[in-house]
């Protein structure tokens, strides 16, 4: 679905401003550097389309008028997989323009299809999900919501701390809240367009995903784009990313994949009776039964920075971040509300397990499409499960006992290294 200049009344288009006007920015990362990952889609995207044909959406919309008169794009904000273009009309009215990291490729815009919540939510006024679009990219233009981010009004630091649990609690609850609703979208199959029946497996269509390759042998670090789905499972969904990733040069980290294969596909399915997939594209686990992502940042230690200086309020040269005590404080709050709210959905009620093991779901796919994360996530969580069965290093303060419990103990680069060479398996 497309909505273009050529396609608008012609009284839109003959009432637009002349002095439609596009402010030159150009889009800086961290420390003025260029994004990596949006170059590819900011090389097609035609800003210089973006004024006059905002300028038709709106004199479609309201009638027209001189009040839009100039029309301003103003400089990029940037997501993790979107850039961010604010618009602004003469009235003061303002819009935003996203468009996907992966808008090198048709389908990659696309808005949710619409189910009925109270999940407050930006008014859509035009989108367009092919590279025939008036931008050269697909799009969704919305309207812009003013306000303060969650991670500054989740650190605080001008606040007393009774004040700042309330305020987090609140957040969590409010969290929790919509992502019951979204059950509602729930579905067997993934990758469902805006607007069509769930029901009706023949109009799913792949989605995209984002495959970071940093740390690896490849010299080339540009991310992968690629499109897979539907799934007939929540396992196929969690394995489909290394199904595209490049192979490692060594026989360790050959042995890592397959061990990072094994986890996924041991990921249990829902057992409750409910559809596996919910709103467009994601396992329930991945989607809206899970953490936050911010509640299991120290299951990720590559991107972790956790100090204890941070407790004393020093402030770190990277992010703020919360203690592993604090972290797991929160997650148990969440699990809470996730419980409560179920269990108040008719039809809706779920074991809190699938949250609760969401902490690990969601790294190991993280693990999955993040090569520079991979290996910190992987020891991570087989020196975890190494210690719950007794199998982990240094378990005894006795040094006798220390030497047998080294000699039984597992440590991932021999297990790796073992099922690189088919020496070991599974079983």
């Amino acid at each position: 679905m497309s909505a273009t200049i050529d396609q608008l009344p012609q009284s839109a288009r003959s009432d637009i401003p002349a002095t439609v006007s596009h402010e030159e920015v150009e889009p800086k990362g961290e420390e003025g550097d260029p994004m990596k990952l949006f170059s590819a889609v900011l090389a097609n995207v035609r800003l210089d389309h973006l004024p006059e044909f905002v300028a038709a959406v709106r004199n479609q919309q309201d009638g027209p008028s001189d009040r839009i008169n100039p029309v301003k794009v103003g400089g990029s904000v940037t997501g993790s997989y979107h850039i961010l273009f604010p618009v602004e009309f003469g009235d003061g009215v303002r819009w935003l323009c996203k468009i996907p990291a992966t808008g090198t490729r048709d389908r990659n815009a696309r808005p949710e299809r619409a189910i009925e919540t109270t999940i407050p939510v930006p008014d859509i006024y035009a989108f367009d999900t092919t590279l025939g679009s008036e931008l050269g990219v697909p799009f969704v233009l919305m309207r812009f919501i003013p306000g303060k981010s969650l991670y500054d009004a989740w650190f605080d630091k001008r606040i007393s701390e009774d004040i700042l649990e309330a305020r987090r609690t609140r957040t969590l609850r409010d969290i929790a809240a919509a992502m019951v609703q979204e059950a509602r979208s729930s579905s067997t199959n993934k990758a469902i367009p805006w607007g069509l029946d769930p029901r009706d497996t023949s109009t799913m269509q792949p989605c995209s995903h984002v495959l970071h390759r940093m740390m690896t042998d490849d010299p080339d670090e540009r991310p992968i784009y690629f499109e897979s789905g539907p799934y007939a499972n929540s396992k196929a969904f969690y394995t489909s990313v290394l199904d595209h990733r490049p192979g490692p040069g060594t026989d360790a980290g050959k042995g890592e994949l397959k061990l990072l294969r094994m986890f996924l596909e041991w990921i249990p399915e829902p057992k409750d009776g409910r559809k596996e997939f919910v709103l467009t594209y994601l396992s329930r686990t991945m989607g809206n039964e899970r953490y936050p992502g911010w509640l299991t940042r120290e299951w990720d230690p590559a991107m972790y920075g956790w100090t204890k200086e941070m407790e004393a309020g020093v402030e770190p040269e990277g992010l703020w971040e919360d203690s592993p005590q604090t972290l797991a404080f929160y997650r148990a709050t969440y699990d809470r509300m996730m419980e409560s709210f179920l269990a108040q959905e008719p039809g809706l009620e779920s074991p809190i397990s699938l949250v609760c093991n969401s902490f690990i779901t969601e790294n190991l796919y993280i693990a999955a499409e993040n090569s520079m994360c991979t290996g910190a996530i992987m020891d991570k969580i087989f020196d975890t499960v190494a210690k719950l069965v007794g199998r982990g290093p240094h378990l005894s303060s006795s040094s006798e006992q220390n030497e047998e419990d080294e000699e039984e103990a597992f440590y991932i680069y021999s297990v790796t290294c073992a099922l690189a060479d088919g020496n070991l398996d599974e079983r």
